[in-house]
C-alpha cells in the first residue's frame, strides 16, 4: 500500500522536484523491504525510519525478555547495559559531529545532519 501514493505521483505531469523523491525508491527499495532503511540516508519515504526502528525492537526483544524470565540478575543487566550504551552512543555521535544535544536549537543548515546521525538510528 505504501507504494500506490508514489505510482499515483508518477506520470507526464508530474511536478519535477518529485521525481528527486522517487529515485531512492527505485533504487533501494530493498532496503525498506528488510525494515533497514535507517541505515542509509537515501530515505524512500522519510517517515519509514520509523517502521524499521520499530521492526529492529520488535526482533531483539525476545532476546531481552527471555534472559529477564531466565535468569532476572543477566536480564536486568542486559537492559541496564543497552540504556547505557544509547547513552552514550547518543553522546559520542553529538561530540564526533559536533551537535547541540537538543535538535530543537539546530541551525536550519544541520539540521538534516542530525538527523542522520543521531535521530533515525536505533541505537540513540
Amino acid at each position: 500500500m505504501l507504494f500506490i501514493g508514489f505510482l499515483v505521483a508518477w506520470g507526464p505531469h508530474i511536478a519535477p522536484d518529485k521525481a528527486d523523491y522517487l529515485k531512492p525508491c527505485l533504487t533501494n527499495w530493498w532496503h525498506n523491504a528488510l525494515y533497514i532503511n535507517n541505515f542509509d540516508i537515501d530515505l524512500c519515504y522519510g517517515v519509514t525510519w520509523y517502521l524499521a526502528a520499530d521492526m529492529q525492537f520488535y526482533c531483539i526483544a525476545p532476546f531481552f525478555l527471555l534472559a529477564i524470565h531466565y535468569a532476572k540478575k543477566v536480564g536486568f543487566c542486559a537492559i541496564i547495559a543497552g540504556i547505557l550504551y544509547s547513552i552514550c552512543s547518543t553522546i559520542f555521535l553529538i561530540a564526533f559531529y559536533d551537535l547541540p544535544a537538543i535538535s530543537m536549537i539546530i541551525d536550519q543548515s544541520r539540521n538534516d545532519e542530525y538527523f542522520y546521525a543521531v535521530h533515525i538510528k536505533p541505537w540513540t
